[in-house]
């Protein structure tokens, strides 16, 4: 389409401001044109105002939501050419509302003009008033095509022009008006006429008569590009295109490179491209092509001259048998013979009619190449009179033979003989679109696979179909979509993760766009199928080299994702999930390829700096998959190329890559990059005399490693005595050599900085060149970097799933190291908790034991989303969850043992991980089933199951579940025992409990029979009550002696707590212990670090001065540990008044510590970490027999234990997570925080406190077991506090915990707290702190007090670790607990008071204190690797931190130190 420079409207660049919402656009409406030079408007100028000012009320029209319109200069004239024009000013504002089209389009009023448009015109308009122009992301500059021109396939301009038609109009004057206006194209084309077809009668023979004829047809049917190969049985063909005035053409001498080269233009401008070429083995040079093309779907016209069929199968020189040489590759083809008036001209221009319409898959779909094979006696040239080397015999002909009036009408026409419509690629009807709809509607894992596609329009498609249905994109190269924002980057590299396989996906539907794919891992997910596998292709041909698609949809992406548009499907933002993944999958790979110069770098580097508008083209082989592999992602969709890459992956060969490339370039006339390896190169060395100075700019990144590496991936280069040279193909061709032979300019680049220097200077200069890179590994080593890359990508995967798999469990250390601990799993709908009774048996004997949730149930927290549901409740990942528990807590080979549910997860682990395992113990768990059949029953049971959870509610799903057989009456039986798993189950999210039902359904689960007793010690047990598990008892006992049944029905554990013991009990002692381990690191160096931490608001101190920062100093302690070196970290921090000693004078003592120790390198027994007393009885030894000073003896313990807990002889933390409270202060708001249990500052008027205190208590009653904590510092008299506690609501009083130190400091202060306790009836229980810190009460005291105290708030700042860890172990004792309180430290301390914490909470018990290290929302920056504060997990549960993102976070941060440390000097300071 074309328009002249003479727009209705034109926004400028720029002109387009946003200010608060709305939009300013200053439009220049044009109206009544005249020609130029007339002075004056001839026309009536009243008509001209009243259609000039009438489109200001359309204006104010689309601007009535608040817009504003104004009108500025509308007598100004402007000119064009011979055109001149009353132009106005219109600046418009609006914020909302649609722009109407201007009168002089439609007319005034609309509806009215609208209707009468319909009646009087009855043609389409056409592309008259269309908006064209560009639009970016800066600007957009559109015009109205009111003057504009169509040139269509047949080469007729159909002109559009147009007169707004208002009150006063003359219709001789619009009439005027409008043939001013095409005035520009009608004198433009004034001599233009349609080019005369040759006087076919005047033609010298029949051979330039049908060529001439077959040539014209093909350009009326918009065929006129040709690449000619030379030859001189060709000759009409040649010559007839070489005269057409409207052929463009490409000269080969290379038949094969020809075809190629055909190929390729025919690929970037999507339309046929003949190839013409003579007789004999050039025509067998085109096979490969046609193979490549027939695979790809590429319009080929292959026109092969030939000699007369007569001479076939005679011996005749330069004949073989031509017709069907491309077999099945062609998608149609024709024998002609040769031309004689006997055969109609009619017919022949009928046949290249359909060979076009067959070659662009009008017929069905289905492009591709054709051959019309020409059979041509002599004369060859178009030449009259006598038949070369035929004496006697002329070329005349009979000009009756296009003297008829078929061919007369063809003759003046401009229009093929015969045309064949594209048929409309609609959708069909079925069920198959709905059921995607409704998947994609309740967030189904949708997979979208993306192979080769073809256009930007297409890319566009792919992209906007997979954000309708939510599908996570899995993008091949050559799709155009790998490199864009909402793909999953690196997604082959992500499948190295066994985590990630296809069947762990557990997909709902795969959606698979495009051609083929070029990762094997990617067809591996393919391969393994979902229940609606769609292959959306628009050739009907199966696409199914796997036979896993389950609907074949035969379409174009325009209809399916117009489908899905009208199915109300909505774009959606792409999966937190698979980002996460990407970005850690990234860092890995740049990790990898760091400080190399290898093929996957050269790869890595081309997708970085291709630009825009360039176009990258790949060759087969090791190219295409590098870049597959590691292209480099976009941010921003305006970076990505504007066309999909290409390659030929039709056939995927390695021959005519060059010629390809050339014919691509020369079409799309943009800078190209191709990159190929060297082998692939040699294939097609011919194609270098495309590349010269005056060439399409096309740069050749050619890979030179010596041969054939890709040979070196393949099971074949184990046999290294065929290996080389049959396969890895060596060669020393000198490449530098071969472009000055055909003076190509040619960069040889072995570094990164030489490569990306030549790159960049290539893309900026015309014509071919090459860029030879010689990377720096061999074959070997560049497999092993490829190996590297997989592996470390796999272990990046498997931390960052682990990593947001928060499993809650409990643990019990045992008093024998030697023995292994009990791990212990349990049933569907359990928890950890089940486990109590049998461990508390288990703790009287000091057998340790590690009870653990399992996703889905308890405490244990997995992300929510449907594709993290695959990918955490799953047997594998949970396997790996749990090794992430064991090797956290250091424990080497444990037992594993697990109920129902958790004893096929245990089962698991033991296949998985056997090493880790010292025994297995099975109760009431099925093996596995045996066959397929078995397997499908088994997964609809478990669907069925599952929906009835979900639907029918908790209660409902119970009463049924267990009145089922394997239960034995368990309700009438055991009511006890019942009423306390229903009791403990209705706890359960059904939604979660139905996830892990589905995802550790027995019908996923391998069948573990055949391995159970091989490798490791294995009982099984069972309830004899429970006929469907005793047979499997009895089943088992082939490979176990170590059956046994217990009195019970399925419940085994919950029935029969005490035989459970006994049996686990049984089976440590008959296990061999560990050996023991090494029993002391040696100190070797150590320094300390200033800190400065800002808080968030100055910190008011008892003495009423503010403290606007937290001063003190690290601790780093470096130890030997056998071979190797590791470190702790410790913290210094002194808090002004709190403690007694200043920062300097902890500062002073901790330095004559450290220099006592860099001369008698300490060692350190593993003993200390047992927290007995030992630890402090270590430090009054080495640290000079001083009293050390509470912040010294701190930061001296953290990190002493931190050194410690990186050994496995190490005292353990015996739960998964810490609860923290938060901190509510005396001059703060009571917004409730998102903590579970809150800490309230009373203690100043005991009235208000009380109304505070209330008000507080009701914010917290809005959230299940939120809990409230007082603290009122020793603040008032008995009296007030008495009047306090009297003061609060029963609500308060319900959640209040306890009162830290209610009264004044006292000679008698519990007694007074007897005294208070009795005044307000026991109404609150009491803490003790500061009291018990000071020495002014001890334990004897509180022992004797009758006041209830709840709990003991101990400081380990003050008091120190160990002292704090005996406190602890004194309030579980006489029934109190312990709270740990922070004062203002940094994370690091933080992390280690949430560690002492852990190892000091019970393990065999569900209660879970909160402690007080709530104050780390008052820091405003930290020292610790990560934050503290970014530790912590908020959800329903509260505030929460991970132990093991506590020692993980220590770990990190003093790594770090220590090589901060390495960098400036190594020693003592």
């Amino acid at each position: 389409m074309v328009s002249p420079p003479l727009p209705d409207a034109r926004r400028r660049p720029g002109d387009v401001r946003t200010h608060r919402g709305a939009r300013l656009h200053r439009c220049r409406p044009v109206r009544r044109p005249a020609p130029k030079g007339t002075g004056a408007d001839p026309w009536n100028l009243a008509t001209f105002f009243c259609e000039h000012m009438s489109g200001i009320p359309v204006w104010r029209g689309s601007t009535a939501r608040g817009g504003v319109v104004r009108v500025d200069r509308v007598d100004t004239r402007e000119t064009w050419g011979w055109l001149e024009s009353e132009v106005a000013e219109v600046v418009v504002s609006w914020t909302g509302g649609v722009e109407s089209p201007t009168p002089a389009v439609c007319g005034l009023p609309p509806h009215a003009a609208q209707k009468f448009i319909d009646a009087a015109e009855p043609w389409d308009r056409g592309f008259y008033a269309a908006p064209c122009g560009v639009l970016s992301a800066q600007s957009c500059e559109l015009i109205v095509a009111l003057r504009s021109a169509l040139l269509t396939e047949g080469r007729r301009l159909h002109v559009y022009a147009g007169a707004g038609v208002v009150e006063g109009s003359d219709p001789s004057e619009e009439f005027e008006e409008i043939s001013l206006k095409m005035r520009q194209f009608t004198e433009a084309f004034a001599d233009a006429t349609p080019r005369s077809v040759p006087e076919l009668a005047q033609l010298p023979n029949l051979n330039t008569l049908w060529a001439t004829v077959i040539v014209e047809e093909l350009v009326r049917c918009n065929v006129c590009n040709f690449v000619i190969c030379p030859g001189s049985r060709s000759t009409p063909l040649v010559v007839a295109m070489a005269r057409h005035g409207q052929t463009r053409h490409v000269v080969n001498h290379d038949e094969r490179s020809g075809g190629f080269y055909a190929l390729g233009w025919a690929k970037a401008i999507g339309q046929p491209v003949a190839v013409i070429v003579t007789s004999g083995t050039a025509v067998a040079n085109l096979l490969p092509a046609a193979v490549e093309a027939a695979q790809a779907q590429i319009p080929l016209l292959l026109l092969t001259a030939d000699r007369p069929a007569e001479l076939r199968d005679t011996g005749a020189n330069q004949t073989i048998t031509q017709p069907g040489i491309f077999g099945s590759s062609a998608r149609w083809a024709k024998d002609f013979p040769a031309p004689s008036v006997d055969f109609s001209l009619m017919a022949l221009l009928g046949d290249v009619d359909l060979a076009v319409a067959h070659c662009r898959g009008h017929l069905n779909f289905h492009p591709g190449p054709v051959h019309l094979n020409f059979c041509f006696r002599e004369n060859l040239a178009p030449d009259a009179g006598p038949v070369r080397g035929v004496p006697g015999r002329t070329s005349e002909w009979d000009k009756a033979y296009v003297d008829c009036p078929a061919m007369q009408r063809w003759v003046v026409s401009s229009e093929p003989r015969s045309q064949y419509l594209s048929p409309e690629a609609r959708l069909p009807p079925g069920s198959m679109i709905e059921e995607l709809v409704a998947l994609a509607n309740r967030q189904a894992r949708i997979l979208v696979l993306v192979g080769t596609l073809k256009t930007s329009d297409e890319v566009l498609l792919a992209e906007d179909i997979a954000a309708r249905l939510g599908g996570a994109v899995f993008a091949d190269i050559t799709s155009g979509l790998r490199q864009r924002p909402r793909t999953v980057h690196f997604s082959d590299q992500l499948m190295n993760s066994e985590l990630l396989s296809g069947e762990l996906l557990q997909l709902d539907a795969i959606v698979h766009l495009g051609g083929p794919l070029t990762s094997a891992r990617h067809n591996s997910v393919a391969k393994a199928g979902a229940p609606l596998y769609v292959r959306v292709a628009t050739a009907p041909v199966r696409m199914d080299q796997d036979h896993v698609v389950t609907h074949h949809l035969p379409c174009c992406l325009a209809a399916l994702s117009e489908a899905l548009a009208e199915a109300s499907l909505e774009p959606k933002s792409p999966s937190s999930f698979w980002k996460r993944l990407s970005v850690a999958a990234s860092g890995s790979i740049d990790r990898c390829l760091s400080g190399s110069f290898s093929e996957p770098v050269v790869a890595q580097t081309v997708s970085r700096l291709l630009t825009p508008s360039g176009r990258l083209l790949i060759s087969s082989s090791m190219p295409i998959r590098d870049l597959d592999f590691f292209s480099k992602p976009y941010t921003d969709f305006w970076q990505a190329p504007v066309q999909p890459p290409m390659a030929n992956r039709g056939a995927s060969g390695i021959d005519g890559v060059i010629s390809t490339a050339a014919g691509i370039c020369a079409a799309s006339k943009v800078p190209c990059t191709l990159v190929i390896g060297d082998v692939a190169t040699l294939q097609d060395l011919n194609a270098f005399q495309l590349l010269g100075t005056e060439a399409p700019a096309l740069t050749v990144v050619l890979i030179n490693n010596g041969g054939g590496g890709i040979f070196s991936f393949l099971p074949i280069s184990k046999h290294k005595d065929v290996m080389s040279p049959f396969f890895n193909e060596p060669h020393e061709v000198d490449f530098q050599s071969v472009c000055n032979a055909f003076n190509v300019p040619h960069v040889l680049c072995t570094s990164l900085q030489d490569f990306e220097a030549a790159y960049v200077t290539s893309q900026s200069q015309g014509g071919g060149s090459v860029i030879e890179v010689q990377p720096a590994l061999d074959f070997e080593e560049n497999v092993a970097l490829h190996k590297l890359i997989g592996k470390e990508v796999a272990l990046t995967v498997r931390k960052e799933l682990v990593s947001q798999v928060r499993l809650s469990w409990r643990f019990s250390a045992g008093e024998d190291p030697a023995r292994p601990v009990l791990v212990l799993l349990h049933g569907w709908m359990g928890e950890k908790a089940d486990w109590w009774p049998v461990s508390h048996i288990l703790e009287e004997q000091h057998l340790g034991f590690l009870a653990i949730d399992l996703p889905g149930h308890g405490e244990t927290q997995v992300p929510d989303g449907s594709w993290e549901e695959a990918a955490f409740y799953n047997m594998p990942m949970i396997v790996e969850a749990i090794k992430e528990v064991l090797d956290h807590l250091q424990l080497q080979k444990v037992v594993m043992v697990g109920y129902s549910l958790g004893g096929r997860v245990a089962m698991g682990f033991a296949d998985s991980l056997p090493e880790r395992c010292a025994a297995l113990v099975v109760l009431s768990a099925n093996p596995g089933v045996t066959t397929a059949a078995e397997r499908h029953q088994r997964w609809q049971q478990d669907q069925r199951q599952a929906k009835q959870l979900v639907e029918n509610g908790l209660e409902a799903f119970l009463e049924t579940w267990y009145s089922a057989p394997l239960w034995a009456g368990l309700r009438e039986r055991r009511p006890d025992v019942y009423s306390r798993m229903i009791a403990k189950r209705q706890r359960s999210q059904r939604h979660l409990a139905a996830r892990a039902l589905l995802g550790l359904s027995l019908a996923r689960q391998p069948n573990f029979r055949p391995r159970l007793g091989q490798r490791l010690p294995f009982w099984y047990v069972y309830g004899e009550m429970d006929t469907k598990f005793a047979e499997i008892g009895k089943d088992l006992a082939a490979c176990s002696s170590q059956v046994s049944a217990l009195p019970c029905g399925h419940a085994v554990v919950e029935e029969c707590p005490t035989e459970v013991a006994s049996l686990l009990s049984s089976v440590l002692k008959q296990l061999p212990r560990a050996a023991p381990e090494a029993l002391e690191l040696e100190i070797t160096a150590s320094w300390t670090e200033p800190v400065q931490l800002l808080l968030k608001a100055p910190l008011l101190l008892s003495r009423g001065d503010f403290m606007p920062h937290r001063l003190g100093c690290l601790l780093v302690l470096e130890a030997k540990n056998g071979d190797g070196e590791i470190a702790g970290l410790g913290e210094v921090t002194p808090l002004p008044l709190f403690h007694k000693e200043t920062l300097e004078e902890a500062e002073t003592q901790l330095k004559s510590i450290l220099q006592r120790w860099a001369s008698t390198h300490p060692k350190v027994p593993f003993a200390l970490s047992r927290l007995d007393g030992h630890l402090t009885s270590w430090l009054n030894d080495h640290c000079g027999g001083k009293a050390l000073l509470p912040s010294v003896r701190a930061g001296l313990e953290m990190a002493l234990l931190h050194l410690l807990r990186r050994c496995p002889e190490r005292k353990r933390p015996r739960r998964s997570e810490v609860s923290i409270n938060s901190l509510v202060a005396r001059d703060e708001d009571l917004a409730a925080e998102s903590a579970l249990v809150a800490k309230l500052k009373v203690g100043k008027d005991p009235q208000e406190d009380a109304e505070r205190t209330n008000q507080l208590a009701r914010l917290l009653q809005k959230r299940p077991r939120a809990r409230l904590r007082l603290d009122a510092n020793r603040s008032w008299t008995l009296a007030q506090a008495a009047t306090f506690i009297n003061g609060l609501d029963e609500s308060a009083v319900k959640i209040t915990e306890y009162l830290e130190e209610p009264i004044e400091q006292s000679p008698q202060l519990l007694q007074q707290w007897e005294e208070l306790s009795t005044l307000t009836e026991r109404r609150v229980a009491f803490a003790v702190d500061e009291s018990l810190t000071e020495g002014l009460v001890s334990t004897k005291d509180m022992e004797s007090c009758k006041a209830p105290i709840k709990a003991l708030v101990l400081k380990p700042s003050l008091q120190g670790l160990e002292q704090a860890a005996s406190m602890a172990a004194w309030a579980e004792e006489h029934g109190a607990v312990a709270v740990l309180s922070s004062a203002f430290e940094s994370g690091v301390a933080l992390c280690h008071f949430a560690l002492l914490s852990a190892m000091l909470a019970p393990a065999g018990t569900e209660e879970d204190v909160a402690q007080g290290l709530g104050t780390f929302t008052r820091l405003s920056e930290d020292v610790l690797q990560p934050p503290f504060a970014d530790l912590i997990n908020s959800s329903s549960e509260g505030w929460q931190v991970s132990t093991l993102s506590c020692q993980e976070a220590l770990d990190r941060s003093v790594e770090a130190l220590v090589a901060a440390q390495g960098c400036r000097s190594n020693g003592w300071c």
